[in-house]
């Protein structure tokens, strides 16, 4: 059975047990946030623990997009962002913008980690369950390779992350396990949280991201932005 729906001034047949009255592939929702500049949206890493990015710069802008998870979700973040998924059968896709300097001998990583359960247990190392969105706990540029290797290195950090891709991380280890709910994003709706971390492969360098600490104390006037789609499965 099939229904049809408006789209781009046409209609359009979908089967109406698809779980969704999109097309596959169309942009239910999408969310914007600018992190504004300032201390607030100053991360300096020099460490190979994954470190969360700051975005609580000046003059911060947001459409569709909360920041601060704290009160919301078990153990809350105030730099995690929320976007509220209003389809069951659709998928996130997080885009990334971030102005980022490195120096030293060493590469950089980063990746973006989700969850769902606001009110979540933690697992078994007592840790909260953090599903990394590429599948890997590294992120997809491993410890190193985002921002060059090797060499100072300017510029900006950009990727996009799909919910679709941490399935693939818990499948691949433990697909009926206790946890493995926590992996899979597609077909739950409410709130979702999304926090950005990033690490050094090893201490012969410092990371920074957004606004730059210069030697006087100011900081450079340097905006990072996130986008956030919402799409049909």
């Amino acid at each position: 059975m099939s229904i049809k729906i408006r789209q781009d001034g046409q209609w359009v047949e979908v089967a109406s047990g698809s779980g969704s009255p999109y097309p596959s592939g169309q942009i239910i929702k999408t969310g914007s946030y600018s992190t504004g500049y300032g201390a607030g949206n100053s991360t300096v890493i020099n460490s190979t623990n994954y470190t969360t990015v700051k975005l609580d710069g000046n003059r911060q802008t947001a459409f569709n997009i909360t920041r601060g998870s704290n009160g919301v979700f078990d153990f809350g973040n105030s730099e995690a962002l929320m976007f509220n998924k209003i389809s069951n059968n659709s998928d996130l896709e997080v885009t990334i913008y971030f102005p980022a300097y490195m120096s030293g001998n060493t590469g950089c990583g980063i990746r973006c980690v989700g969850r769902w359960n606001q009110d979540q247990e933690t697992d078994y190392n007592g840790s909260n369950i953090w599903a990394p969105l590429s599948s890997l706990n590294e992120g997809p540029f491993d410890a190193w390779g985002a921002h060059g290797y090797g060499t100072a290195a300017a510029g900006a950090m950009i990727y996009s992350w799909n919910t679709r891709e941490a399935e693939m991380g818990y499948s691949l280890s433990n697909p009926d396990g206790l946890y493995a709910a926590e992996y899979k994003f597609w077909d739950k709706t409410g709130l979702i949280e999304l926090k950005f971390e990033a690490a050094m492969y090893n201490t012969n360098g410092t990371l920074y991201i957004g606004s730059y600490d210069n030697a006087d104390g100011s900081y450079s006037e340097m905006i990072g932005k996130v986008i956030v789609r919402e799409i049909a499965r």
